[in-house]
C-alpha cells in the first residue's frame, strides 16, 4: 500500500521536526549528549533509524531467548497484547522522537514476527511447500489484487490518469485510509496487506522452484 502523501495526514509538520541545537562547544552538555543518545533529539528523517536501532538493541536477543525457552506462541501472543493494548491506550516508551511516527509497541509486531519467520523458516518453508498446493494461492492473489486496486483509488496520487481508478469514492478512501490503513498505528488493513504480500511472494519462490523439475520431466 503506497504511503499517502502529506497533505493526508493530521499532524503538523512541526511534531515531525527536531529542535536544532548549536553545535557550540560551549551549548554542548549532559542533558543534549543524553537525547542524542536515547535519539530524541536528531533528523526527523532518520527516525526509522531509530526504530530499529531501539527494536534491535533491545528486543533481538530477548525474542531469540524467548523462542528457544518458550516458544514462538507465547512470544507471538505477548507481541500482539502489545500491539493491542497500544491501540487501547496509546503511549511510548522510550520519549525518542522518532516514535511520534513509529510508536515501537506498534511497529514490534513486524519486528517479532520477522525474528519468529526467520528463526523457523525451514518449517515454513515446508508448510509452504503444503499450502501452495491447496486454495491459498488463489486467496492471496486475489487479496493482493484487492488491495491494488484500494490503492489506485488514492485521490491525491499525483500521476497518469489510467492509474487512478474510481473504484472507490475520495470520501470513502480517506475514511477507510485513517480508519483502518494509518502508518503511524500500523492499522489492521496494513497488517493484512504486507501479510498478503508476503503470502504471494513466498508462494510465488515456491513456484519458481519447482518450474525447473517441471522442465526437467519434459526433457
Amino acid at each position: 500500500m503506497p504511503r499517502l502523501g502529506s497533505t493526508l495526514r493530521h499532524h503538523d509538520l512541526a511534531t515531525h521536526r527536531v529542535s536544532c541545537h548549536s553545535l557550540d562547544a560551549g551549548t554542548i552538555n549532559a542533558a543534549l549528549l543524553r537525547d542524542v543518545a536515547l535519539m530524541r533529539s536528531g533528523p526527523w528523517t532518520f527516525q526509522i533509524v531509530g526504530l530499529y536501532v531501539w527494536l534491535c538493541r533491545g528486543s533481538c536477543c530477548h525474542c531469540l531467548a524467548g523462542i528457544r525457552y518458550f516458544g514462538w506462541r507465547p512470544l507471538l501472543a505477548l507481541s500482539w497484547f502489545a500491539y493491542l493494548g497500544y491501540h487501547v491506550s496509546p503511549i511510548t516508551l522510550t520519549g525518542a522522537e522518532f516514535e511520534s511516527s513509529f510508536p515501537i509497541l506498534a511497529w514490534q509486531l513486524l519486528f517479532v514476527h520477522g525474528i519468529v519467520i526467520g528463526y523457523h523458516r525451514e518449517q515454513l518453508a515446508s508448510a509452504v511447500c503444503t499450502l501452495c498446493h491447496e486454495c491459498v494461492p488463489v486467496f492471496t492473489v486475489g487479496a493482493a489484487a484487492a488491495f491494488t486496486v484500494f490503492a489506485f483509488c488514492n485521490p491525491r496520487t499525483e500521476g497518469p490518469s489510467w492509474l487512478q481508478l474510481s473504484v472507490v469514492s475520495p470520501e470513502r478512501f480517506t475514511y477507510l485510509y485513517f480508519k483502518f490503513f494509518e502508518l503511524t498505528d500500523l492499522g489492521i488493513g496494513r497488517l493484512l496487506n504486507l501479510a498478503g504480500g508476503a503470502a504471494c511472494r513466498l508462494c510465488a519462490a515456491d513456484g519458481a522452484g519447482r518450474w525447473p523439475v517441471r522442465l526437467e520431466s519434459f526433457s
